[in-house]
């Protein structure tokens, strides 16, 4: 898979309501020397440019290709929104649809956030404005998906946790953004702009009453809830032990520095035991968060949301969008399964019907006892709720609402 930046100009095509308005989209190939690189599902991020109109500049919305280009006339959606030219009749254009759209001011993955970001500040668009078509690298792509997935949408404990242990680790010292420090790191892990998580770094210095240095005023409910988690008034510090603890926990897949590594003395005597299988075992250790199944044990009253029992002692908390991708550790984010039902899952042949709720097993199931499963729905919380149907949509389909 190649990975894409398309460029529009709002000061002669309306970008933003074509995109709005139209899931399947036709844009121009002026790089032709690209062309024949460009394959059906390859990955694109659309660029609005600022222009004399001033818009907000950066990615807009976020598309997979659905044809090679070809040379085809422009689409009659699109024939409505130019402002200044019309295109050629006929020119080397590209198909696509549209998977996540960024069109609100607070959506924008904006030029300016990019332009300081460690893993983005190379792009060649930053550096060459005028064309239309640009080339990224996979680590790039991965970043700018990364933001268009939270930006926008409110910081969650977990976002907050690593915001606070980066604030401990800058304390009494420079505030760094560049590639490397704390914050540039944190950013990477969460997925969120180098400057969001530097103001979430401001909130917590106006919090903290042994800091004398100015900071933030917009503090909400979650800061002060982790400030609290996390503060000891008797000491008038951090508890760091806990915080690193907390932020190892949640984010254990990227903490910097030295890693345990892990072997067979961690899991008792298995001399013969096959290391792609000890790395699972080793998964499934990390499944067992105290904290992530204890919730989920409570929600669904140690009942499986399958089949409706246990015994406790085979059930296990699942994430349903990757940890390691998403870094939510989060009871929204997890469900209550049967071990066996969990490792279904994990191999691709358990789904969740993010809008039935409905449970789909592959057809290799079919002749097997797990068949009954199939088309049964998700059993509800003890609080009449479910999980998230953002996580189900990441996790089990493409949607561009989520």
């Amino acid at each position: 898979m190649n990975y894409w930046i398309f460029q529009g100009n709002p000061d002669i095509f309306n970008v933003t309501e074509y995109l709005r308005e139209n899931n399947d989209i036709v844009w121009s190939v002026r790089q032709s020397n690209l062309a024949e690189h460009m394959k059906p599902g390859d990955e694109v991020f659309l660029w609005r440019a600022g222009g004399k109109k001033k818009e907000i500049a950066g990615v807009v919305a976020v598309a997979h290709l659905t044809s090679e280009p070809r040379i085809m006339p422009d689409d009659l959606a699109s024939q409505s929104h130019w402002r200044k030219e019309q295109p050629q009749e006929i020119g080397l254009r590209v198909e696509m649809k549209i998977e996540k759209r960024c069109l609100g001011n607070k959506e924008v993955i904006k030029r300016d956030w990019i332009n300081v970001d460690p893993e983005l500040k190379e792009l060649e668009i930053l550096r060459m404005s005028q064309k239309t078509n640009y080339r990224i690298t996979a680590a790039e792509a991965k970043r700018l998906a990364m933001l268009c997935r939270s930006v926008g949408s409110d910081w969650s404990r977990e976002e907050d946790v690593a915001a606070i242990w980066a604030f401990k680790e800058t304390k009494g010292g420079p505030v760094s953004k560049k590639a490397g420090s704390p914050i540039a790191h944190v950013a990477a892990l969460i997925g969120r702009p180098v400057g969001g998580v530097y103001n979430k770094i401001m909130n917590f210095r106006h919090i903290d009453p042994q800091d004398s240095r100015a900071g933030l005023t917009n503090i909400n409910q979650m800061d002060q809830e982790v400030w609290a988690e996390f503060y000891d008034p008797t000491s008038e510090s951090l508890n760091v032990t806990a915080l690193d603890d907390e932020f190892n926990l949640i984010w254990q897949q990227n903490v910097p520095g030295p890693r345990h590594v892990r072997n067979y003395n961690d899991f008792g005597e298995a001399p013969d035991d096959n290391p792609d299988e000890l790395a699972s075992f080793a998964t499934r250790v990390r499944r067992g968060q105290p904290k992530f199944r204890a919730k989920l044990m409570q929600l669904y009253d140690k009942k499986c949301a399958v089949t409706g029992w246990g015994p406790p002692e085979v059930l296990e908390a699942a994430h349903i969008y990757s940890h390691a991708e998403s870094g939510v550790n989060h009871s929204c984010n997890g469900i209550l399964l049967r071990s066996d039902l969990h490792y279904l899952m994990d191999a691709g042949l358990l789904a969740i019907d993010p809008d039935t709720l409905e449970i789909n097993l592959d057809k290799t199931l079919e002749s097997t006892p797990y068949w009954d499963l199939s088309g049964q729905k998700l059993r509800p919380r003890t609080d009449g709720s479910f999980p998230s149907r953002k996580y189900l949509k990441l996790r089990f389909a493409v949607s561009d609402d989520i």
